[in-house]
């Protein structure tokens, strides 16, 4: 439709991303990239899950999605039962999800993959693009503590937070 227009967009995708690799070379790029070069060596593998007998570790794996949709009190509920403990949401998920994984791996300090978003403050129109500005970094859980759940959560997110600082 002629009548439906966009303003133009001053940035491109191809400039965010050459911006962000600047970015990357940066000082404050090269403090985060020693950040994850020191830390990488001391942590633990991925959690052990058990396989199926017989499965051929070199096929590749085929992947069914699962999903389950909670209600929308269940949901309300759960956030605020979050709140309560000072947990965020997403970081709250990502503490039960340790836990189930705790559990059928029989491990306790594990490493998962974390994804994160970089689509940094670099331009104002920066979250009017449309692109991956995702990356992938390791989020090690440390469940070996006899804590509480909500405490076990709350170094999660702690760690959560403090690995984003160093995207």
């Amino acid at each position: 439709d002629p009548t439906l227009s966009l303003p133009p967009f001053s940035l491109s995708y191809r400039d965010a991303v050459l911006a962000l690799d600047r970015l990357a070379q940066s000082a404050q790029g090269l403090a985060a990239r020693r950040y994850w070069e020191e830390r990488l060596p001391a942590l633990p593998g991925p959690p052990a899950l058990p396989l199926r007998p017989g499965m051929d570790r070199r096929c590749r794996s085929r992947l069914r999605r699962r999903e389950y949709v909670m209600d929308s009190e269940l949901w309300h509920s759960f956030k605020t039962n979050a709140g309560r403990v000072g947990l965020t949401p997403s970081n709250a998920v990502f503490a039960a999800y340790a836990e189930i994984l705790a559990a059928w791996s029989n491990s306790r300090h594990f490493v998962l993959s974390n994804m994160m978003p970089r689509r940094l403050d670099i331009h104002p129109e920066i979250h009017d693009l449309l692109g991956n500005f995702v990356s992938l970094y390791p989020l090690e859980i440390d469940l070996r503590a006899d804590t509480t759940f909500d405490q076990r959560a709350k170094l999660i997110q702690e760690r959560v937070i403090l690995d984003s600082q160093h995207r």
